[in-house]
């Protein structure tokens, strides 16, 4: 393009846009003047007034001492339902006992899978750090134990390494 061209382009960018920014900023619109030349009327309504109306709305209206009252009574229902959670019994905790058997040479590592495997561990994370922090993931005898469900990580140990 040549100089001439990109100079016109770019006056006519400008003067654009300097019209419009005219109009923006310093022209009134149409619905600017009649909002202006409306007048509101003030209406006072009574308490009991404005409570008819937004129950004619379907709004539920409460004065002070209602609402403490529904206050109090939703702060009981609260403590009554954390009461009777309280309460419940929690659901019968399945035991399973197993009777495992520590071949020689297997690792802490299979071992701990197969507590998984039988129900025994539900964390084998847990019992294998248990095992390194003890120092007792060498000290893991082979033989026959009697295991269930209900045993700690540390009885479980204790029982396979003595």
């Amino acid at each position: 393009m040549a100089k001439k061209t990109v100079q016109g382009v770019a006056a006519g960018i400008l003067l654009a846009t300097s019209v419009f920014a005219y109009m923006y900023f310093f022209q009134t619109t149409h619905i600017e003047i009649e909002q202006d030349d409306i007048e509101i009327p003030e209406i006072e309504l009574s308490s009991e007034e404005m409570m008819d109306i937004l129950k004619d709305q379907g709004f539920i209206v409460l004065d002070e001492e209602e609402y403490d009252l529904l206050l109090k009574g939703k702060e009981e229902a609260e403590r009554e339902d954390i009461a009777l959670e309280e309460e419940v019994d929690p659901q019968p905790q399945t035991i399973h006992y197993t009777i495992i058997e520590i071949q020689s040479g297997m690792s802490s590592m299979n071992v701990a899978n197969y507590l998984e495997k039988v129900n025994v561990l539900e964390d084998t994370e847990e019992f294998l750090q248990f095992l390194r922090d003890n120092e007792l993931t060498q000290q893991i005898k082979a033989g026959e134990f009697e295991l269930n469900s209900t045993m700690t990580v540390e009885e479980i140990a204790l029982t396979i390494t003595q």
